[in-house]
């Protein structure tokens, strides 16, 4: 069968420029992703996506694409580079950033979903990209540390690296719902091999993931309770990714009560999002600042609870 007409593979125009192409290709490769699309034709759609994007992203290519269409390049004496999306810059000199390509799509689906499929972006097999093997062995891994908010909600980050002997500062595309230890594959303009970024997520003050595992959205917080609260029941605001909201504590509240949030845990670029937890303890107040007639109160109180100690294995 013949090749469909990479533009029209795209979604886009001739004259598209860089960043419509490259913009198309995000929203469809979040609709066509295997993992996403259940089609049974979702492998090839993913793959041909990709072989199009490939293609226009890259100026030499595009232009071989434009003149020739779908002739091998090899055949014209004209290459080409692989695909990006990522901007690097020197530092010093006030040069402006120029971008580099990611190597592999396959990465921003390694910090979504962690990579347990064992396939690659374009759903081939890992045993199947031999071509890319003898690049895997020159990879050079860098740690990069990335504040909590911005591998839960995505976003821009730059970094400081070494790289070939030179102190370069790279701007990175942080996916939405990066997993501590995903990996990001890039390969800046005049680099000779791809360098992956492990991604260290740092700890937030009071939330975090309900499960260290890639692919959940849900978030944690514990929340301290006065003795009157978890009793009598309050109204109290706790923090979320954007801010705060309200939380009702019913009356009778204990320790370890969970309490959902509805989507307001993480929003991942899919559109898919999870929910907060709002986990409960209670906090015994100082016996100091208990007033005589508090601890009246709690004496009369004590009197007429029922001990919660009691069932099988408790003493009579």
């Amino acid at each position: 069968m013949a090749k469909r007409d990479f533009y029209d593979v795209l979604g886009v125009s001739k004259s598209a420029t860089a960043e419509e192409i490259r913009r198309a290709h995000r929203k469809k490769a979040r609709e066509l992703h295997p993992d996403i699309n259940k089609a049974p034709d979702a492998q090839a759609q993913f793959a041909e996506l990709q072989e199009a994007y490939e293609a226009l992203s890259d100026e030499t290519r595009r232009a071989h694409y434009d003149r020739f269409g779908h002739a091998d390049p090899r055949t014209t004496g004209m290459g080409g580079r692989d695909g990006g999306s990522v901007r690097w810059s020197t530092q010093g000199g006030g040069s402006s950033g120029t971008e580099f390509e990611m190597d592999d799509l396959s990465s921003v689906f390694d910090a979504f979903f962690g990579n347990r499929y064992g396939s690659s972006a374009s759903g081939q097999p890992q045993s199947a990209r031999s071509n890319r093997g003898r690049r895997a062995q020159r990879q050079h891994s860098i740690e990069v540390r990335v504040p909590f908010l911005l591998a839960a909600k995505g976003g821009s980050h730059s970094i400081r690296v070494a790289i070939e002997g030179e102190q370069k500062t790279i701007e990175v595309s942080i996916p939405p719902a990066t997993a501590d230890g995903a990996k990001l594959r890039v390969t800046p303009a005049g680099v000779n091999s791809p360098i992956v970024l492990v991604i260290k997520v740092d700890a937030h003050p009071v939330l975090s993931r309900s499960d260290q595992n890639a692919g959940t959205l849900d978030l944690s917080v514990e929340v301290p309770l006065t003795v009157s609260e978890a009793l009598l029941g309050a109204t109290i605001q706790v923090p979320t990714l954007d801010g705060s909201a309200s939380l009702a504590i019913p009356p009778g509240t204990g320790s370890g009560k969970k309490l959902r949030l509805r989507g307001m845990g993480i929003r991942a670029a899919d559109g898919r999002t999870g929910d907060l937890y709002a986990v409960t303890r209670l906090v015994v107040p100082d016996p100091s600042f208990i007033t005589p007639d508090v601890r009246s109160a709690l004496e009369s109180l004590s009197k007429r609870e029922r001990s919660p100690r009691n069932g099988p294995g408790w003493p009579d």
